[in-house]
């Protein structure tokens, strides 16, 4: 009897997979990596619990594909006096577009990951705000969490400015006026990131880009990221699969190269910064409007938590911080659409002219929206709120799960994995023939189709 019940034991320790988890285990068990906890959910937990991990995925995706970037890319700016041509970053994008092999692929899932991390970061600023998560004992992680969105921001500035294009050059500009319009330290600030000309600019935003914030963020991280984790790993390679396929269906633009005696025409920044964009097109201060605005709603929402210190959750329990986030919200999106539009928020913008937006009509908007969203929002909690020590409980709705047989999941699973077989050579006939957008749009389908696979897989083995 004493040797049967050894032998199962005798087998799980003979295990390769179990004696080599066990032996990582041991020898990280002391380490920061082990003081987080993964959670690897069985069944669908809904995302918006975990856009921040979601964040740190698009943080990864974006150190990948800018590593293999770095190979090819080259920070020189040469200018030939005598033919009057000039080497500059922008010729290296160029010959990464359409020289290296899946170059083009690499810089879409680069720039379309910048977008998708800048958008995860807010769309996970905005849940723990109106879910009150804050309120749980979070207030450094929500502290950390501000900065990080603003390095984000500022990240993405130095990325896209590094391909030195027209759009590159006219975010150069904007910076350069805003911090030379900054009291004190502004214009000190700003000739030391760039140096004595453009190549210096270069290389320091390039330094900045690819090291320095990178590797604040990353410190930062540490301390932000909360010591249970969700890593459901088919929702991360959806959102993966749809940033590929974003690229696919949207390539990004090479643009006009910078040329210093060109006339540079229209051109708009990256949809993040299009908001502070449209008050700088006011004609006010230039500190003022892009400085002193976006700090003090910076402000406001980073001190929320110390304001906002009772213990309810709901957001119709908290009628004034929920109309707050949403009046923010709407003004948010007035002034990035505003960014892209001319004078008249209703007209394209299609000439120099029409760039000046009226400082009355443009900010009377801005206090209109937030105004009528706050009112109406906070009236109507209000209004249907019920009476104190009345409140009835409401049962949480129950919704019917459905249970797949096995032969029904297993049909699925072998159907998703042709599917993805069936893709994979079209992928490669695709690069062969020279579709380059095909090849990451079938790609980021794959991605998308392993996620619904696996998702699908577990509610199978959960049924059976």
């Amino acid at each position: 009897m004493a040797m049967a019940t050894q032998r199962p034991q005798q087998s799980k320790d003979e295990n390769p997979v179990q004696l080599m988890i066990d032996w990582l285990n041991q020898r990280l068990e002391r380490t920061i990596f082990m003081g987080l906890k993964f959670t690897l959910p069985r069944r669908f937990v809904s995302p918006l619990g975990f856009l921040g991990f979601l964040t740190f995925s698009m943080f990864a995706l974006l150190g990948i594909s800018g590593a293999l970037l770095m190979l090819y890319y080259s920070p020189t700016v040469i200018f030939n006096t005598v033919t009057g041509t000039s080497t500059t970053p922008f010729d290296s994008v160029r010959n990464i577009e359409t020289v290296v092999p899946f170059g083009s692929a690499l810089r879409n899932i680069h720039y379309h990951a910048s977008n998708a991390m800048v958008l995860l970061a807010v769309a996970h600023m905005f849940y723990q705000y109106f879910s009150g998560r804050y309120k749980l004992r979070y207030e450094v992680l929500w502290v950390t969490g501000i900065i990080l969105g603003i390095l984000t921001i500022i990240e993405a500035y130095t990325g896209y400015d590094l391909l030195l294009n027209v759009r590159g050059m006219l975010a150069i500009n904007i910076g350069r006026a805003l911090a030379r319009s900054t009291p004190l330290m502004g214009p000190e600030a700003f000739r030391l990131m760039a140096g004595t000309g453009l190549a210096d600019l270069v290389l320091r935003f390039y330094a900045v880009h690819v090291f320095i914030f990178p590797l604040i963020m990353i410190l930062i991280m540490l301390v932000h990221f909360p010591r249970y984790m969700v890593l459901d790993i088919p929702v991360v390679s959806m959102v993966a699969g749809t940033v590929m396929v974003v690229g696919g269906m949207f390539p990004v633009e090479l643009g006009a190269k910078f040329i210093p005696t060109a006339e540079a025409g229209i051109t708009m920044p990256e949809w993040y910064l299009t908001g502070m964009y449209a008050i700088i097109r006011t004609g006010i201060d230039r500190f003022l409007a892009g400085a002193v605005i976006p700090l003090i709603f910076v402000i406001v929402f980073l001190v929320v938590p110390f304001l906002d210190t009772s213990k309810k959750l709901s957001i119709r329990d908290r009628p004034f911080y929920t109309a707050m986030g949403v009046a923010g919200l709407g003004q948010v999106a007035l002034t990035t659409v505003w960014g892209f539009r001319a004078n008249n928020i209703f007209q394209a913008l299609d000439n120099i002219p029409q760039l000046e937006i009226d400082p009355f009509i443009f900010f009377a908007s801005v206090v209109f929206i937030g105004a009528v969203a706050f009112a109406g929002i906070y009236l109507w909690f209000r209004a249907t709120a019920p009476p104190p020590g009345a409140r009835p409980m409401h049962a949480r709705k129950q919704f019917p799960v459905y249970k797949m047989t096995s032969n029904e999941w297993r049909a699925v699973v072998i159907s998703l994995l042709g599917f993805q077989v069936l893709f994979d050579i079209y992928s490669s006939q695709a690069f062969l023939s020279g579709f380059k957008n095909v090849v990451l749009l079938q790609i980021g389908v794959g991605l998308i189709a392993f996620g619904v696979l696996v998702h699908l897989y577990r509610i199978g083995a959960e049924s059976s």
